[in-house]
C-alpha cells in the first residue's frame, strides 16, 4: 500500500510517499524512509499516489502529484522493479483536461484516479479527474481551480500521448451529489481496467464539508 505521509510536524506539507507491505490485508508494516520524496517546497509537495503492478510481481509504476509554492500541481509518473526503489519521474501532459470548459485543473481538489486498459489492440491510459468547480474560491469567481470541486469527467489517451500529446474527455460527470471529489477507479487486482464498463468512485456530498461526505459511484461505456 502506498500512502502519503507529512515531514514529521510540518502541519500537513513537505508531503512524501511511503508504502507499507501485508500479507493479509489487515496487519502492516512500513517501510522505514519514503519512497517518492520529491523535496519539501514549503507546500503539499508529493503525495495522492496510484499505483498498478507492472509484471504481477515486486515490479510498480505509479502516478503521483507534485504541489509546490506557486499552487499549481503537476503530475508524475514513476517506475520500480522491486516495489521500492523508484526510477526518475516523467511528467503527465496535462493537455485536454479541463475546467469548467476551459483548459485546466482543479487547484485544491486536484487528486486523480488512473489506470491502463488493453483495448482491441490498442494501450490506453484513462485518468479520472475534477473538471467542475463551483465558483467559491476565496480568490473569487475568476478563480474556480480553488473553487469547490461540482463534477468529475473521464479522459483517455493513448500509449505516449498520456506524457507528450493529448488527453481525450470521454465521459463527463453524473451529477449524482453537489459535490463530487477524490476520484478512483474499480480495477481488477494487477490495477488496470478489465471490466465491461468503467466505474469510478468519488467522494461526494450535499457541501463541501468532508464531514458529510459519503461514496459515490458512477458507470459508463468505454469510448
Amino acid at each position: 500500500m502506498y500512502y502519503t505521509t507529512e515531514r514529521p510536524g510540518s502541519n500537513g506539507i513537505d508531503n512524501r510517499i511511503g508504502v507499507a507491505f501485508s500479507t493479509d490485508g489487515i496487519h502492516w508494516s512500513k517501510y522505514g524512509v519514503p519512497v517518492i520524496h520529491d523535496g519539501d517546497p514549503g507546500a503539499y509537495g508529493t503525495g495522492q499516489s496510484v499505483a498498478w503492478s507492472a509484471d504481477a510481481g515486486a515490479g510498480i509504476r505509479t502516478v503521483y502529484t507534485y504541489t509546490d509554492q506557486t499552487g499549481v500541481p503537476l503530475y508524475f509518473y514513476r517506475e520500480s522493479v522491486d516495489g521500492v526503489s523508484f526510477g526518475p519521474r516523467r511528467a503527465i501532459s496535462q493537455a485536454g483536461l479541463t475546467l469548467n470548459g476551459v483548459p485546466g485543473i482543479s487547484h485544491a481538489k486536484p487528486a486523480v484516479a488512473f489506470a491502463p486498459r488493453s483495448q482491441d489492440g490498442h494501450y490506453y491510459y484513462y485518468m479520472a479527474s475534477v473538471c467542475e468547480a463551483y465558483t467559491d474560491s476565496p480568490y473569487g469567481p475568476a478563480y474556480p481551480e480553488w473553487g469547490t470541486a461540482k463534477g468529475v469527467c473521464l479522459y483517455r489517451a493513448e500509449g505516449d500521448d498520456a506524457f507528450t500529446g493529448t488527453w481525450t474527455r470521454v465521459l463527463d460527470s453524473a451529477h449524482i451529489k453537489p459535490v463530487e471529489v477524490e476520484p478512483g477507479f474499480l480495477t481488477n487486482i494487477y490495477g488496470y481496467l478489465d471490466q465491461s464498463k468503467v466505474r469510478v468512485y468519488y467522494g461526494c456530498s450535499g457541501s463541501g464539508d468532508p464531514n458529510t461526505w459519503e461514496i459515490c459511484w458512477s458507470e459508463g461505456d468505454y469510448p
